[in-house]
């Protein structure tokens, strides 16, 4: 997860484009932060929603941990390995 792509495919697009990710926060301007630049990665939460119980889910209610989460899934999922659903809440074990 990077500011520039959410995955393997799109970072690796950006880097092919050019593209750096960093930009202007606007949030950051409005909460009065002196550096309003940086490297914020837009979070998708499908990834956390297709693999963890609902309740799981609603109880990760600290974006780093939803961040960690995702990326570990991620990385998972990319090393070409499999996620059973219907064996383990991969929450409650492992996130």
């Amino acid at each position: 997860m990077a500011p520039n792509g959410q995955d393997v495919k799109s970072f690796k697009s950006a880097l092919e484009q050019g593209v750096s990710g960093i930009k202007h926060h606007q949030q950051l301007e409005e909460i009065g932060m002196a550096c309003q630049v940086g490297g914020i990665s837009d979070f998708n939460d499908t990834i956390l929603k297709t693999y963890m119980h609902p309740n799981t889910f609603k109880a990760l209610n600290s974006m780093p941990i939803q961040f960690m989460c995702t990326a570990v899934l991620s990385v998972w999922m990319d090393a070409g390995l499999e996620i059973d659903v219907d064996k383990v809440d991969l929450a409650t074990k492992y996130c």
